[in-house]
């Protein structure tokens, strides 16, 4: 399973965005980047509300080389699951 994958069924009532993400699902090695540093999990506005980020070759957040999953998705790199939809009757 996918971080996407795995974050869309975390999702709160009403279809919110978790306000933190659970990696626990996640392989160990899928938790990394290319570059074996950890991603990172943030409430963007985005359409799902969140992103996962890796912090590029250089390991550092906020540097010229970060990588926004979400954005590589949007340039159709790969492709991310569909949203969840809300259970009926949920709000």
């Amino acid at each position: 399973m996918g971080l996407f994958e795995d974050a869309e069924k975390q999702r709160l009532p009403g279809n919110r965005p978790a306000l933190s993400y659970s990696f626990n699902a996640i392989p160990a090695a899928d938790r990394v980047d290319p570059w074996n540093h950890p991603y990172r999990y943030l409430l963007k506005n985005t359409p799902r509300g969140y992103t996962f980020l890796s912090d590029g070759p250089d390991g550092l957040s906020g540097t010229a080389d970060d990588i926004d999953l979400s954005k590589i998705q949007d340039a159709d790199m790969f492709p991310l699951p569909p949203f969840r939809t809300p259970a009926a009757g949920s709000k």
